[in-house]
């Protein structure tokens, strides 16, 4: 009787907190579609820009574009950087589209973009930095992201360099699913490019105001949907999420891509994990097919910036989406192998968090240092 009582009571709070009134959400509505716009016409605005000065970038980066391993350190560095690898796919996918970047050029930087954006977990890990136990649970939730993420970069990037896996099977792929043109009556055509074409109209050729218009509004958008979201799918259903989510390891799959394609960021969703894991509300076993599941979720903003593109920006969306779940169908059909990777987690964390300097160093080296200096020594 009691347990039914409170399992009343939970379902009530659950229904309490996802009240909302018409207002708020026509609200939410508005502002999902002005982050939508805002993100498509960003991404219209770079295609254009590369497309016009195609020759100048290549001729700058061609060195980087060209060398697979100095690309998986430029996309890596980039998203690291900006924290979001929606932000740095979506320009990739715009660049590709542009004509600028071939597709063999563009996989590494994807694959680089994977594991940059772990970096997101392990910051948030550093918040219990002054509890040891907490942050060596916290940091564990963090590298099993990131490893998760490394592990696929070394199964997939020797195949894709000595045989064009991903690029091969992706191109065969958006030849089936594309419509053989680009200047249907999309949303891109109806909408956006009239507006670019008014716009590139007053800036009167300029460079420098198209850029700097691109390169704030592209992060500026890819964030304002996911606050948006973040805070109706994430944030009022904590409790529902801590209860319901981490059972069975399928149920946990299926959430993790439901919920990051939702919000639109692996990083917030993986994010979610490392309070948990390191309050102990769940295992790092348990996040585990959450996590994989969000690394298949964030490849939808690439898949939305291919649309009415190229079946070359296409491809590269394809690619996004083939290496996170090329990764998952490695790792998750066989909980034998997932009990050893949760062992390999557990026991790095250990080794990096006993002096908690060596954990911020690693963060330093992998993230920051070591790409540096292979495009530093690379380009030079």
């Amino acid at each position: 009787m009691a347990l039914s009582v409170n399992n009343n009571a939970l379902s009530k709070s659950y229904a309490l907190q996802h009240q909302l009134s018409w207002q708020e959400v026509v609200v939410r509505i508005f502002l999902l579609i002005f982050c939508l716009f805002g993100f498509l016409f960003s991404l219209q605005l770079i295609e254009s820009l590369f497309r016009g000065h195609s020759e100048m970038f290549t001729n700058q980066f061609g060195q980087a574009f060209s060398n697979p391993l100095l690309g998986l350190c430029l996309g890596l560095l980039a998203t690291a950087t900006v924290q979001s690898s929606s932000t740095t796919t979506a320009l990739i996918v715009a660049t590709v589209a542009s004509g600028t970047l071939q597709l063999s050029q563009a996989v590494p930087m994807v694959m680089g973009a994977n594991v940059g954006t772990t970096i997101t977990a392990m910051l948030v890990a550093f918040t219990h930095v002054y509890n040891k136990r907490q942050f060596r649970k916290a940091f564990a939730a963090a590298l099993g992201h990131h490893f998760f993420n490394i592990l696929t970069l070394i199964l997939l990037f020797p195949m894709e360099y000595a045989f064009g896996l991903l690029s091969g099977t992706a191109t065969h792929l958006a030849e089936l699913f594309s419509t053989g043109s680009t200047d249907g009556q999309s949303f891109l055509s109806f909408a956006i490019k009239p507006l670019l074409a008014w716009f590139e109209q007053q800036t009167g050729g300029s460079v420098l105001i198209p850029l700097f218009t691109a390169v704030a509004l592209l992060p500026a958008s890819v964030f304002g949907f996911s606050a948006v979201l973040k805070g109706l799918v994430i944030g009022s259903a904590q409790q529902l999420i801590e209860d319901k989510v981490f059972g069975e390891p399928l149920i946990a799959l299926f959430w993790g891509i439901g919920l990051t394609a939702l919000v639109r960021s692996s990083a917030a969703t993986t994010s979610l994990t490392v309070p948990l894991v390191a309050g102990e509300r769940i295992s790092l076993k348990k996040s585990l097919p959450f996590i994989m599941g969000a690394n298949v979720g964030t490849t939808i903003t690439a898949l939305l910036a291919s649309v009415s593109r190229s079946e070359t920006a296409i491809s590269i969306a394809i690619t996004h989406l083939l290496f996170n779940l090329i990764g998952v169908l490695v790792l998750f059909p066989f909980p034998n192998l997932r009990q050893k990777f949760v062992w390999l987690v557990k026991r790095s964390a250990s080794k990096l968090t006993t002096n908690r300097s060596n954990a911020f160093l690693y963060l330093l080296l992998i993230f920051f240092v070591l790409p540096v200096a292979l495009l530093y020594f690379g380009l030079k």
